[in-house]
C-alpha cells in the first residue's frame, strides 16, 4: 500500500503492510513527504522526519504512534 501523500516507491517493498492486526511500516523515514529531499541536515531532524513518516504510514493503516511494538 502507498497511502496519500508518500514520495514514490523507489525500490521493491511496501511503505505499509497490513495482515490481520500487525502492521509494518518501512522504507520512507528520512525523506519529508512534501519536498522529496531529505528532511534535514542532522539526525535529529530526521529522527522527527521518521516518526512523523511512521506516524502518517500508522495512521493510514487505521492506526497510530500508541500502538506501537518495538522489534529489535
Amino acid at each position: 500500500m502507498v497511502p496519500e501523500g508518500s514520495p514514490p516507491l523507489i525500490g521493491p517493498y511496501s511503505h505499509v503492510a497490513k495482515a490481520g492486526n500487525l502492521i509494518m511500516i518501512g522504507g520512507v523515514g528520512r525523506i519529508d513527504r512534501e519536498t522529496g529531499q531529505l528532511a534535514g541536515p542532522d539526525v535529529a531532524a530526521q529522527a522527527v522526519a521518521i516518526l512523523n513518516s511512521f506516524d502518517h504510514l500508522l495512521r493510514a493503516a487505521g492506526s497510530d504512534l500508541d500502538h506501537v511494538m518495538l522489534s529489535p
